[in-house]
């Protein structure tokens, strides 16, 4: 086995440990958003999605050789002498990592309509609409066409600068009439009672 000194001679175990702190700072920051306060399921969805979504451009950045997300490793790579790093391993490690969360987060794409439902009402397509049960469905179309509730959902979310807060929309699930709407206010309980 190589002693310390040996291995930190070694360009290529070098390219890959600074892969590794590059990929580790990437997972700590969204480490750290998912335990923010008040991360309730639809924020903890986005920023897995978003996640994902690096993820994907990452791959597709190694692909065309482009480490430019791995800051540390470009600084690395201007100081070899002798090693490129071996971009086809880092994909295969990205591609592993993109299937881990995949298995990880099944839950989130079997609730995604509800909870994309849950956020937005109004952002639903009508093709979209099919995909949720029948009981909701019909409170779908209804509350899409319900002027006033359209208003009061653009307010709410649109008094705060910020992205839509949990807070921000229970404050207005608690709006809509539960006679009117009550699929849509259970699944609504739903949501934002789950926690992490």
């Amino acid at each position: 086995m190589p002693d310390e000194r040996d291995l930190l001679e070694n360009e290529s175990w070098l390219c890959d440990l600074v892969f590794l702190i590059d990929i580790t700072q990437h997972l700590n920051i969204l480490n750290r958003k998912l335990q923010g306060k008040d991360c309730s399921l639809p924020i903890m969805f986005n920023l897995v999605y978003g996640f994902k979504a690096k993820l994907s451009l990452f791959l597709t950045n190694l692909t065309r050789n482009n480490i430019d997300h791995f800051p540390t490793l470009v600084d690395i790579r201007g100081k070899l002498e002798n090693t490129s790093p071996d971009i086809s391993k880092y994909q295969t490690q990205i591609q592993l990592l993109l299937q881990s969360f995949e298995n990880r987060f099944q839950d989130f794409e079997k609730d995604k309509n509800n909870i994309l439902f849950f956020m937005n009402p109004f952002s639903i397509t009508f093709s979209e609409i099919q995909k949720y049960s029948c009981n909701i469905q019909l409170e779908i179309t209804e509350i899409q066409n319900h002027v006033s509730l359209k208003q009061i959902f653009t307010e709410i979310v649109s008094s705060q600068p910020q992205l839509q807060s949990s807070e921000n929309l229970l404050k207005f699930c608690k709006l809509v009439p539960k006679e009117d709407f009550p699929a849509t206010c259970d699944l609504a309980l739903q949501i934002s009672s789950r926690f992490g």
